[in-house]
């Protein structure tokens, strides 16, 4: 779950740069909605960095198939996390 942190040299902000500002934000409510239903504290840094992101002017051209994969990798790892600890 870390590595999908969008800031430095972590994979979530190489994904990031593919990303338009309206699928940063709905990056965002995914975290937001994955908190709530697990708890996972780590999402408040994932969360932290989306909003960071989504906050700066620059945005990629979107893609659907990288938003795809990171709202797949929040659910699951969150939901995989919950269910061992």
């Amino acid at each position: 779950m870390f590595n999908v942190i969008p800031v430095w040299q972590l994979d979530g902000s190489r994904g990031f740069h593919a990303l338009g500002r309206a699928q940063r934000w709905i990056i965002v409510a995914v975290v937001l909605v994955a908190l709530l239903l697990t708890g996972q504290r780590i999402l408040v840094l994932v969360g932290a960095g989306a909003i960071w992101r989504a906050m700066q002017h620059q945005g990629g051209p979107g893609d659907t198939q990288t938003i795809t994969t990171f709202i797949v990798l929040i659910l699951a790892l969150s939901g995989l996390a919950r269910s061992v600890g």
